[in-house]
């Protein structure tokens, strides 16, 4: 590894460069941005996931299965463990590393 100190990749809702993506590929810390209108546009869009869930609505892939199993609805006290499982499933098969 280099000695140059890596710089912190903030993600701000802004793209990211393929230049930011490298370094955090190799590395480089990654932060969310502490400015009050991101966090206010992180806050809105859990908002309406919850009041979406809320009313009973599927919303793709946070309370329904994902691609095929899309049509499968997921039993709200495991919605939280998803997200987890979809990670899980997509590194099975993997090999070595």
């Amino acid at each position: 590894m280099s000695d140059k100190k890596q710089h912190t990749v903030v993600v701000d809702g802004r793209r990211l460069s393929i230049e930011d993506v490298c370094a955090v590929s190799r590395g480089a810390p990654l932060s969310l941005s502490t400015d009050k209108a991101y966090i206010g546009r992180i806050e809105r869009g859990a908002q309406v996931l919850t009041d979406a869930i809320a009313s009973g609505r599927d919303v793709y892939g946070v309370n329904t299965g994902y691609g095929d199993s899309c049509t499968v609805s997921i039993p709200p006290e495991v919605v939280n463990q998803l997200p987890a499982h979809l990670v899980r499933y997509h590194g099975c098969g993997l090999g070595e590393y």
